[in-house]
């Protein structure tokens, strides 16, 4: 079956071996996002912080991107040299977050909660990526907006033994917050497995989670690298 996700090279697995220990490094920056549970973030994200000119969301872009343009600048320019070239332009913007981390990981010399395998083994919310209608106050200040080809994209620096995924419904299409089709077990999705150094993206609303992770091991790590964009006067602009 075709589905609208694409794979670019990006990283060897020496550079992403790299991003991790400095990924670790930060774990005082790191935000705990279920109780009970080894889910962080890495960077203000837009689903759980906020619009951009809301204060939670604010304060959070503030803290944190100097942080993450100084730690990740290389990262970052990888990762858009990547993107361009199936892109065209990409940017950021002084007013979003730049693209942050997901990490499903113990902290630095801990181990996995034991929360942590059940949590996994469910996978992720199925959702439509809606960031970019919080930010819409800001699209509107310019001329031309790729309002109908919002960009997602993920970049895997550390997995767990057994792997780390996505999984979507490439038939399912929405044009408000919701699905137009009910989900049900006869309807598994497609998944999509991920590649230590490898980048997925897409550019079309696309029904999806988390893959769900069996036999989680206690050292095991999943890191990657989120972002989304929308397309304004010529220019994918970047945000987490």
């Amino acid at each position: 079956m075709s589905h609208p996700v694409h794979r670019l090279p990006v990283l060897s697995e020496e550079d992403c071996r790299q991003w991790t220990g400095t990924i670790l490094a930060l774990e005082r920056h790191w935000r705990q996002r279920a109780p009970g549970v080894d889910f962080y973030t890495l960077g203000a994200a837009s689903y759980l912080d906020g619009p951009w000119d809301g204060k939670t969301y604010s304060t959070a872009r503030d803290r944190t991107n100097q942080l993450m343009a100084s730690s990740f600048c290389e990262l970052y320019r990888q990762t858009c040299k990547a993107l361009s070239t199936v892109l065209g332009a990409v940017d950021f913007h002084p007013r979003l977050a730049m693209p942050g981390f997901h990490l499903f990981a113990a902290k630095p010399g801990q181990q996995l909660l034991a929360a942590t395998a059940e949590f996994a083994r469910r996978g992720g919310s199925v959702h439509f990526d809606l960031q970019h209608k919080l930010h819409t106050s800001l699209w509107q200040e310019f001329q031309h907006v790729g309002w109908s080809n919002p960009l997602s994209f993920t970049l895997s620096l550390a997995l767990p033994a057994s792997g780390g995924g996505l999984r979507i419904w490439p038939t399912q299409t929405t044009t408000t917050t919701t699905t137009t089709t009910t989900l049900t077990p006869s309807d598994p999705g497609v998944g999509i497995n991920y590649r230590i150094g490898e980048l997925i993206y897409f550019t079309e609303p696309l029904l999806h989670q988390i893959a769900p992770a069996v036999a989680l091991q206690p050292g095991d790590q999943r890191m990657t690298l989120q972002g989304h964009g929308l397309h304004c006067d010529g220019t994918w602009i970047l945000y987490f």
